[in-house]
């Protein structure tokens, strides 16, 4: 009878990991409908989303560290491409840039 319990626990815990992991795939599914139809920021912030959360889930739920560095790479890459899409980030990395050549140049306004 404990032996049917413990099972049944266990079955339960991994039905709830499960239910994790689909709930970031299906925001990076949305993610990449997004992208699909032009929405480019919205969809960086789904795959943020989905990147973080399936990276932790790999790497400390289940513990695969392959997967966990192919979402952590991912992370790295929506990152760079938000950067890169989104107007208020490359407006203010270009005022940052502009700044620094300021002060590099030794001439501030």
């Amino acid at each position: 009878m404990y032996l049917l319990t413990s099972q049944f626990c266990e079955m339960k815990i991994v039905s709830n990991m499960d239910t994790i992991a689909w709930l970031f795939v299906t925001i990076a599914i949305l993610g990449s409908w997004l992208n699909s139809t032009k929405k480019l920021e919205a969809s960086y912030w789904c795959w943020m989303v989905s990147n973080i959360g399936l990276f932790v889930y790999n790497l400390f739920l289940i513990g695969s560290f392959s997967q966990a560095t192919l979402f952590a790479i991912y992370l790295a890459n929506t990152l760079y491409g938000l950067s890169n899409y989104s107007p208020k980030i490359a407006n203010a990395k270009e005022k940052l840039f502009e700044k620094i050549n300021q002060l590099l140049n030794g001439s501030e306004k």
